[in-house]
This record gives structure tokens, C-alpha cells and sequence, in this order.
């Protein structure tokens, strides 16, 4: 359940999502520092992909550009925020020759922060690829290399190694590591990495067998982002919300989220969050017993893995297609 989508990542040393600075006028703040208000040019999920869609190749040509004229900090702060595109759009490929070239250059900068930045993006696109221990120890060293540098970055690296943890199948202490990343977030003002953390240990709270807290945590991250609801922080807790309510029992209200988080990936344009959406609905049709909508809800599902180039899971998919029409 904790899909560590982050479209939008403030490079260490910007404080807010623009590099502003997470205050400004207006708005209640909240525990996590800054005020809402001072998150009013977040773009949506949509306008950000389908610029990327177009401009991908561009983009991974600047970064190599940059490393190649010695522009080091560019290039890593490019790949940086790059990353969370790749994720979205589904260019794995792609987006791990760009967080290469990343990590080099920040590694060429003298800076740790920034090494420890890319470090735990690069952990996070290693584990979706499923190589969970090169994964984990890329985020082991992220945290080591953050201590004592920049509390932004160790709050996103303390996630990623929960992440991680999880993959290699110990949920309760990824739990664990998620909330000191929250803690980490909440004391230290990061409103910008908080959705993120407060999200995906949402999704380790359900792995870990405690659904109360996860849809705890996962309407906290909600909440900090009300006035951006199709930010993808926004629409991974979606997710994270529908399942705990699905796990607590509460089907109506679990069947009523899965639909509203459906429709808004949809309209979002994220292909990833709208695949992982659609195979998570289909599940909750098959429990209670509307197979024939499951099977709409599992063709979906599949149609968008394979515009992802997910093989492995278009494969599952098919396979359980086959079993479902007997």
C-alpha cells in the first residue's frame, strides 16, 4: 500500500514547494510548519505529465548536458525533481539512467546533502523495479549520509528506508521508520515532505496489520493537502484510505472511496496511481462478489500496466483474467 509517489520534490535547501519558503501570508499554519496558503502554484498532477509525456527526452538530455559541461549541482537538482515524473509516466528505463547520472553529479558537488538526496530517490526507483536489497542499502547509506546535514532530506530518506523495509518484509519496523520521519517532519517545520511521509506509513500501517492507523495517517496527509486535490501526494493517500476502510470492514464507505479515487487518477492523468487504483478496486469487487465489474476493473487495470511497460504485472493480470472467465 505505500506507492512513495512524489511528483513534486523540493531540492534541500528550498524550504517550501517552490523554494519560497514555507511561510507566507494567509492561511491557518499547521503542525508541520508554514501555512497552506503558501502552497498556492502546486501544479496539478495533469498539466506536470502531460508536459512531461512530450518534453521526457529533453529533460534527461539537459541533466546530461549539465554533468558533461561540469554544472554539477544543475544537473543533480534536475534529476531530483525529475524523478517523480519518471515515476508517475512509467519510463523505468529512462528514469534510472537520469538518477544515475543524478547521484554522480551530486557526488561531484562535495555536498552530502545533495548525494543523500539522490541517494534515497534512487533507492525509491530501485525498489519499484524490485531490486529490494540494492535498494535498501542505497537508502541505508541516504540516512547515514543525511545525519546532521539537512532535516528535509532525512525526513525523505527515513522514508525511503521504510519503503524499502517493507519490500524485504519486515512491516513493523518500517512502521517505525515512517513515523520518525513524520516526528522528524512535524518538529522540524517540513510541510513539504510531510504528505509524503504521512502517506506512504499510512501504507506500511497497512501492511503491517493496523488499518485504524493507517487511514489515520492517511487523512492527515489529505488534510495538509485539501487545496490541492489532485497533487499525487493527495492521490496516493486516496489510496492508502480506500484499503484501510476496506481492511476495517467499512465496505460502503471503502466502495464509495475506491470509486472517488478511481475517477480523480483518472482525471489526474497519473498512469501509475490510476493502474495501482484500478488493480486495488478490482480486488474489493471480487471480495464482495461483483465479478463482472471486477473484470472491467481488471482489463483497466491491465491496459494501463502495459502503457507503463509493466510486464510482470500485465502478465498477473492476464493469468487472472484467464481463471475469472473460467
Amino acid at each position: 500500500m505505500a506507492h512513495g509517489a512524489a511528483l513534486l520534490q523540493p531540492a534541500p535547501g528550498a524550504t517550501g514547494p517552490t523554494g519560497t519558503g514555507s511561510g507566507g501570508p494567509g492561511g491557518p499554519p499547521s503542525r508541520f510548519g508554514g501555512r497552506r496558503a503558501a502552497r498556492p502554484h502546486l501544479p496539478t498532477v495533469r498539466s506536470i505529465l502531460d508536459w512531461f509525456q512530450a518534453e521526457e527526452p529533453a529533460v534527461r538530455g539537459l541533466v546530461s548536458a549539465a554533468s558533461e559541461s561540469g554544472d554539477h549541482d544543475r544537473a543533480w537538482r534536475l534529476a531530483y525533481r525529475a524523478d517523480g515524473l519518471y515515476y508517475s509516466v512509467g519510463r523505468r528505463p529512462d528514469r534510472l539512467a537520469c538518477l544515475r547520472t543524478g547521484l554522480d553529479a551530486a557526488g561531484r558537488t562535495g555536498d552530502p546533502a545533495a548525494v543523500a538526496a539522490m541517494e534515497a530517490v534512487t533507492a525509491r526507483a530501485l525498489s519499484g523495479r524490485g531490486r529490494t536489497v540494492e535498494a535498501h542499502r542505497l537508502a541505508l547509506r541516504a540516512v547515514d549520509r543525511s545525519s546532521g546535514t539537512d532535516d528535509a532530506v532525512r525526513v525523505q530518506a527515513l522514508t525511503v528506508l521504510a519503503v524499502t523495509t517493507a519490500a524485504g518484509g519486515r512491516p513493523d519496523e518500517a512502521v517505525r521508520l515512517g513515523e520518525r520521519a513524520i516526528a522528524l517532519a512535524e518538529t522540524h517545520g517540513h510541510a513539504e515532505h510531510a504528505p509524503y511521509a504521512l502517506s506512504n506509513t499510512a501504507g506500511l500501517y497497512g501492511l503491517a496489520g493496523d488499518p485504524a492507523q493507517a487511514l489515520r495517517r492517511a487523512r492527515e496527509a489529505r488534510a495538509l493537502l485539501a487545496e490541492h486535490p489532485l497533487a499525487v501526494f493527495h492521490l496516493s493517500a486516496m489510496i492508502n484510505e480506500a484499503h484501510a476502510l476496506q481492511l476495517l470492514g467499512r465496505y460502503g464507505d471503502a466502495e464509495e472511496a475506491w470509486r472517488q479515487t478511481v475517477e480523480r487518477c483518472r482525471f489526474a492523468g497519473a498512469v501509475h496511481l490510476h493502474a495501482v487504483a484500478e488493480r486495488h478496486f478490482a480486488d474489493f469487487l471480487l471480495a464482495t462478489g461483483r465479478t463482472p465489474e471486477a473484470v472491467g476493473t481488471l482489463r483497466a487495470a491491465r491496459g494501463l500496466y502495459g502503457r507503463l511497460g509493466d510486464t510482470a504485472v500485465v502478465s498477473e493480470l492476464d493469468r487472472r483474467l484467464a481463471v475469472l472467465a473460467g
